[in-house]
């Protein structure tokens, strides 16, 4: 694979106050190679993979996102189902 030709996409998670940040959510974004999952944290520890947002996720050569889930700490879920292009970001806003 040429690393000019990786494909991404970037997700900024707007929660409801007062967790503006997200914190505690969990993303999952589904392409033709598999899941990848992401928590937005504040901290890191020992095998974590708390990030803090936005959240980049490399997609190799998939042309799109086939969906995408956010699972928001106060219990909503935003489904996103695709094709959902690459090479942008996306604002998501968790629903009051």
């Amino acid at each position: 694979m040429n690393p000019g030709s990786a494909q991404w996409i970037e997700l900024r998670l707007e929660g409801a106050h007062p967790n503006r940040d997200a914190l505690g959510a969990l993303v999952l974004v589904y392409t033709e190679a598999g899941v990848q999952r992401r928590y937005v944290g504040a901290g890191s520890s020992y095998l974590s993979q708390s990030v803090l947002n936005p959240l980049l996720f490399a997609l190799g050569e998939a042309a799109a996102v086939d969906s995408f889930v956010v699972s928001w700490p106060r219990g909503g879920r935003t489904v996103e189902l695709g094709p959902v292009p690459t090479g942008q970001t996306i604002t998501v806003r968790e629903h009051r």
